[in-house]
């Protein structure tokens, strides 16, 4: 069997979500599969809670995570683990794409406390 070819795709904005390009998507029933995805903040911020491991890699620009009331700052080569069940305030107040992998969600839970918003200038 040869490898899988994802076809380059354009970053998208769907509603009411960050700009992101689906490498490969979730099954709404569940998986147990990496899905992987490269996502952009422009001058916004994204809260969610989720029900699977989060891994995002800085690909450019400068992320700003709050977990647990402790947050660190993110810049290019920088890697982010949030964990199941967290809830990640993410910043960007200029401009920061990553590489993000979420982990196995078998039952299907979707994210909670989300909200996605503009920052002031």
């Amino acid at each position: 069997m040869g490898p899988n070819k994802f076809p380059a795709g354009a970053i998208v904005a769907a509603p009411g979500e960050p700009p992101t390009w689906w490498i490969n998507t979730a099954d709404p029933k569940g998986w147990t599969e990496p899905v992987v995805c490269v996502w952009e903040l422009e001058g916004e911020a994204l809260t969610a809670e989720v029900p699977f491991d989060e891994w995002n890699y800085i690909l450019s620009g400068q992320l700003f995570i709050e977990i647990d009331g402790i947050e660190v700052e993110f810049n290019p080569g920088d890697a982010i683990h949030v964990p199941a069940g967290t809830c990640g305030h993410y910043r960007a107040p200029k401009y920061a794409k990553m590489f993000c992998t979420f982990g196995s969600n078998p039952k299907g839970l979707e994210r909670t406390k989300f909200i996605y918003t503009k920052l002031s200038p």
